[in-house]
């Protein structure tokens, strides 16, 4: 569970990164 929450944080903060680009 504790991975998957990192792994979406992650996943979240690249996709708003490229967003943002």
């Amino acid at each position: 569970m504790a991975f998957s929450a990192g792994f979406a944080c992650l996943v979240a903060t690249v996709w708003i990164t490229v967003i943002s680009y």
